[in-house]
């Protein structure tokens, strides 16, 4: 009997032991006391502790220069080894000054003492001025894979640095008592602690992954201006990085790389920039984007110094007259010049123009676009003298145009040459002006293209406006040609596009010369057979050229959109240009199907250059 009460009182306390056990690791250590503490990284109270990726952030401001002192604990990258140099730490603390954007104070490998395995403590006596400040703590390791090594086996071995977790923390002390109004708490999220520097012209602010910002601005005068950037310089790829260009010619002027640039903290790869930069007057582009991976409020391993500043921030010198330099919107420092807007659901519209002397424009367009690279609705710009595309929207030249994912905007800087040139506007069955299926634009009565005048506008005169263009009109037969009167270089034999169901094309031209001819063709071609092509054929009906599958590239689209784009070299004599097309499948009549280009359906026919005649 006495041996059961004994049991039972063994069971009783073994079970309050437990309990108080399973209570305590439920709550936790307690915190230690400071004006500033992080502690409780353990994301496990119950079973193994777990160590979860994170930046922890705190920020606070002082009216007054005061003394502080600094504890913490963190981890080293690997195991210690008294006869060789700290390794780098892998979880650590820092201060960081946001005025300035230095780091007034950090935990590193030469101010640590290292217990255990990959444990490290250190303690400092530090003077912060006035001003606001920004406190981190990063858990995520120093590379892509620091964490990965620390498998649920080392953790409850303690090899591994992760298991450090229950004892990583931050206290910041002093003489001051807790709600001093020289010592003030701020509460806010890492995005609130944005670069604060005096004559701030311009900051992308903390950007995310697969995130663009950019700013086109106008210098008028000679100007001193100040960067600064923080991204990812990979040797793979460009990552996360910025630029400068002059809008016009597309020439850098700046751009974030590993050699103008310094390491900003964690993870290698973290780069970062402070440059002097002098614009001369003109128009300029800023740039900053960032790929899938590895930024703002999404690392992979450790972040930079200061995470906010992720991206790039442009601001003025002191001798800088701020008067020299504005943002430059088109809509609100110019008139367009020619303006397709307001486009419904399947319209296709057309603006021809012609440039009379070299002169910049500026594009802007709304449409629907897709990562992918699908195009719905978008304008573009070709240039008829010699059926080349000068200009056309693009998933990774426009931004976000608000409401929807696939709602972008374009802003285009063109110099155009003297010639003739169209400007094309194209939209689908679905989510277009007046009938929006997914969220409204920020400007919905933008949706189409603009062109602006940027300087030498008299340079150009609309000649023709087209909406749902019809059948092609036909080319009269040119008559035959005396030696030396043939076609000269440029000349257009047959322009037959945007061509509908059912249509057939013949047009005859003759050559004094050999002549090689540039042809450009779109039709609808498959493996198995042709439904819409060209082809040049004698007057006896001889065929010279004709399109098919072999010859032919993707014009994007259906499969079965297929451009013919190659120069045929004749002999002199009369010819005939046909093209012709089926029931089903042409300009106006694509569905979801249609190619990148669709008026370009049909067949441009231009002399290249020629030569005499072999005698």
């Amino acid at each position: 009997m006495r041996n059961k009460k004994v049991v039972r009182f063994q069971l009783f306390v073994l079970a309050a032991l437990t309990i108080g056990l399973v209570a305590r690791v439920m709550i936790g250590p307690g915190s230690p006391d400071g004006l500033v503490v992080m502690s409780n990284f353990d994301s496990s109270p119950l079973g193994v502790s777990k160590a979860v990726a994170k930046l922890e952030h705190a920020s606070f401001s002082l009216d007054s220069a005061e003394p502080f002192v600094v504890e913490a604990t963190g981890s080293i990258e690997e195991k210690f080894d008294p006869s060789r140099p700290v390794p780098a730490l892998a979880a650590y603390p820092w201060i960081l000054d946001r005025s300035s954007r230095n780091v007034v104070w950090k935990m590193e490998p030469t101010n640590v003492q290292i217990e255990k395995t990959t444990l490290a403590r250190s303690t400092a006596t530090v003077t912060l001025g006035p001003g606001a400040y920004d406190v981190y703590f990063t858990t995520y390791g120093n590379t892509r894979s620091s964490r990965k090594a620390g498998n649920l086996f080392k953790s409850l071995l303690g090899t591994h640095w992760t298991a450090d977790v229950t004892e990583w923390s931050f206290v910041l002390s002093s003489g001051l008592q807790e709600g001093s109004t020289r010592f003030v708490a701020v509460t806010e999220d890492d995005a609130s602690s944005v670069p604060l520097v005096e004559r701030v012209f311009w900051s992308t602010g903390p950007l995310g992954n697969q995130a663009k910002s950019e700013l086109v601005f106008q210098v008028s005068d000679d100007l001193s201006l100040s960067l600064y950037s923080i991204g990812e310089i990979c040797r793979r790829n460009e990552c996360d990085y910025g630029w400068i260009e002059e809008a016009f010619s597309g020439d850098r002027v700046w751009e974030l790389n590993e050699a103008n640039s310094d390491a900003a903290g964690g993870m290698a790869e973290n780069r970062q920039c402070r440059q002097d930069l002098s614009l001369e007057p003109g128009l300029y582009r800023a740039v900053f984007k960032t790929d899938g991976a590895h930024a703002y409020d999404d690392w992979i391993a450790n972040p930079p110094f200061d995470p906010s500043g992720w991206g790039l921030t442009l601001y003025l010198n002191d001798d800088a007259d701020a008067s020299s330099i504005a943002a430059y919107d088109p809509w609100k420092s110019a008139t367009p010049m020619l303006r397709i807007s307001d486009v419904g659901n399947d319209e296709h519209r057309q603006l021809q123009f012609v440039v009379s002397d070299t002169v910049g424009v500026v594009m802007h367009a709304a449409g629907e676009l897709r990562r992918s690279g699908n195009l719905y609705d978008y304008g573009w710009l070709r240039n008829d003298s010699n059926d080349e595309k000068v200009w056309e929207m693009s998933w990774a030249a426009s931004y976000p145009g608000g409401g929807h994912k696939g709602n972008r905007e374009e802003t285009a800087f063109v110099r155009l040459v003297p010639g003739t040139y169209s400007l094309y506007y194209q939209t689908d069955d679905s989510h277009a002006f007046g009938k929006w299926s997914n969220g409204i634009p920020d400007h919905p009565d933008r949706w189409g293209v603009a062109m602006f005048p940027f300087g030498g506008s008299e340079s150009i005169r609309v000649i023709e406006s087209k909406e749902d263009t019809g059948p092609a009109k036909m080319m009269a037969p040119l008559p035959p040609v005396s030696p030396g009167q043939g076609p000269t270089t440029g000349t257009v034999l047959l322009d037959a596009r945007s061509l509908g169901n059912e249509q057939e094309v013949k047009h005859a031209f003759s050559l004094d010369k050999t002549t090689r001819l540039r042809v450009v063709s779109v039709g609808e071609i498959s493996m198995n057979g042709r439904y819409d092509y060209g082809w040049l054929e004698t007057t006896d009906g001889n065929t010279v050229w004709e399109m098919n599958y072999t010859d032919t590239a993707p014009a994007g689209g259906d499969d079965r959109n297929r451009k013919f784009d190659g120069v045929i070299e004749l002999q002199p004599g009369t010819y005939v240009v046909r093209f012709k097309t089926d029931f089903s499948h042409a300009f106006g009549d694509f569905g979801d199907d249609a190619p990148t280009d669709p008026s370009a359906w049909g067949i441009v026919v231009r002399v290249l250059d020629s030569k005499q005649s072999a005698r």
